[in-house]
């Protein structure tokens, strides 16, 4: 089963960024990327809707420089 529902991804100033809703909690979310393998082309990991970061809702991810959309296709399957 899918952890993530929706995924949304642009460029800005030459870096992809992704927005995923999900409804895990930081932990949880941080853990799937992690077993995942995806972590490791995470430059960081923001959660928005701050007051509702603790039950899962949303998270904005900046990819590392070296991480282009094909990159990001087959890593978007995993989630």
């Amino acid at each position: 089963m899918s952890l993530v529902s929706e995924i949304w991804t642009f460029e800005s100033q030459g870096r992809l960024h992704s927005f995923l809703t999900t409804n895990a909690g930081t932990d949880r979310f941080l853990a799937f990327l992690t077993a995942r393998a995806i972590i490791d082309s995470v430059e960081t990991v923001h959660a928005y809707f701050g007051d509702r970061a603790e039950g899962g809702s949303g998270y904005e991810i900046l990819w590392k420089p070296n991480i282009r959309r094909p990159d990001l296709e087959e890593m978007f399957r995993k989630l």
